[in-house]
């Protein structure tokens, strides 16, 4: 079975020493191509990584694909793409990447190509940041994601089922013909390798790539995996028992149909269960909407919209389906940092929700579309749906402070529920409100107050513009 290895290349005379079928590289126009001998790796990354997944999974047909191309392991968002379409366009079985991004204007990038190959049914093995224990594409909801045991096993207290997450060894013995050996130095992306060779095994042995095969046979019983927000949910049925206004031109994914009750034609293998504000009523229903869904050989994956208690996880635990859940109090496994963000800027939001996530997710895609890492939170759970990051104590969550030392946001956009929220007191004000075929925008910062009206993505951009200059 292939495996694509999207890495720094592999050193050219040691090639006998690995099962590659293949040997590529992006070039400097983002085209996947076969690598010359002439052109040496810099490092011998790349074939550490190779070698560790031949050792334990030595029939494993390897495509190593270069991207890196400096000391520092540094590529362009554009190479990684270019990997990935090129992993997506051939249907590699299984992509593995020791590495990642913790820029979030990469990762609004990034995302949509690995919607499409996990979606796809590939499966991809990255390793998170050393550094910082978090990294893109390995928090993504569907990738099977890998930390070195012997960094983060002090976390292990830590509730980690923020998705596919594992922990795995990173120390692994090399030998080279047999008269030459050392052992791996520390490192996730040591551990990632180790992960992708038993997956590799996995589904060889069971003649299935089923996530759920994978997980059961990695030693994972629990069908619960927290996330931030199910931006690779594709062609959704929303069960809308709060009646939410929904806006759907604003959502990150195609919606089939949206029921305010569990008749509803079962439809796809994506749904967003929004429950009922009555917990009994609740209960009922969310037993009646999984005994309508059906149990068959595709993946059944279910957003619930809701805080969790113990009630609804018993529910869950009798179905074969796999649940997506929000944070509440959780944390990631790495540390918190008490990081002050000095050169932040930070644009809270008022108004009607349906209006400022209409604005929200705009203007968050014109800044991450200009290079900003831009932050887009918010204490409403629905504002998960629209790609924003929820956080049930805005103020005090050590899960924000987690993720802003990790990401190191340059623009915050902030919509809370109270208006107390607002912690940076001369920072920008933006008031939305609705008037007939437009939306009205009051937008203050000091003792400067401008009015804007929205009409459509050109006003956006004008918007943007007008932002930058008063910011």
């Amino acid at each position: 079975m292939k495996i694509a290895v999207i890495d720094e290349g592999v050193i050219s005379e040691l090639k006998d020493e690995l099962n590659i079928i293949e040997d590529l590289i992006v070039n400097d126009k983002n085209l996947v191509v076969n690598r010359s001998d002439d052109i040496p790796a810099i490092t011998d990354h790349g074939f550490n990584v190779c070698k560790i997944i031949n050792l334990y999974a030595p029939e494993a047909e390897l495509v190593s694909i270069r991207i890196f191309t400096t000391l520092e392991m540094k590529t362009s968002i554009e190479a990684l793409m270019a990997a990935f379409e090129y992993c997506l366009d051939k249907r590699i079985p299984i992509i593995h990447l020791s590495g990642g991004t913790v820029n979030l204007s990469d990762d609004y990038r990034l995302k949509n190509i690995i919607k499409k190959i996990i979606n796809n049914n590939q499966i991809i093995v990255a390793a998170h940041s050393n550094n910082k224990g978090l990294s893109f594409p390995a928090a993504y909801l569907g990738v099977f994601s890998a930390r070195a045991d012997e960094l983060f096993n002090s976390y292990n207290n830590v509730r980690d089922r923020w998705g596919y997450s594992f922990l795995m060894p990173s120390k692994h013995r090399i030998n080279i013909n047999k008269n030459f050996n050392y052992v791996t130095q520390i490192a996730n992306s040591y551990a990632a390798p180790a992960l992708t060779a038993n997956i590799h095994n996995i589904i060889k042995s069971n003649n299935s790539s089923k996530s759920a095969t994978i997980l059961n046979e990695l030693g994972v019983t629990n069908n619960m995996f927290l996330c931030e927000h199910p931006i690779f949910f594709d062609k959704v049925t929303i069960i809308n028992l709060d009646r939410k206004v929904i806006l759907e031109e604003a959502l990150p994914f195609e919606v089939i149909n949206i029921y305010n009750d569990i008749i509803f034609e079962a439809d796809g293998d994506d749904y967003v269960f929004i429950p009922h504000n009555d917990k009994e009523v609740n209960v009922k229903k969310l037993r009646g909407f999984l005994n309508a869904l059906p149990v068959n050989d595709n993946i059944i994956r279910v957003l619930y919209l809701g805080i969790m208690d113990s009630d609804i996880e018993s529910i869950m635990k009798c179905y074969p389906f796999e649940f997506w859940l929000l944070p509440a109090d959780d944390t990631y496994p790495i540390c918190a940092s008490n990081i002050v963000l000095t050169n932040c800027a930070t644009i809270y939001f008022q108004g009607n929700k349906e209006v400022v996530y209409y604005i929200m997710t705009r203007l968050r895609d014109a800044f991450l579309d200009d290079g900003f890492n831009c932050f887009a939170i918010s204490d409403y759970l629905e504002a998960t749906l629209y790609g924003m990051y929820y956080f049930k104590d805005l103020i005090n969550s050590i899960r924000r402070q987690q993720l802003e030392y990790v990401l190191e946001p340059d623009v915050e956009l902030v919509y809370a529920k109270s208006e107390s929220c607002r912690e940076i007191e001369d920072s920008m004000l933006i008031e939305v409100m609705e008037e007939c075929d437009k939306i009205k925008l009051s937008i203050s910062v000091g003792n400067t107050k401008e009015e804007v009206d929205i009409c459509g993505q050109e006003d956006i951009k004008k918007l943007f513009a007008k932002i930058i200059n008063m910011g």
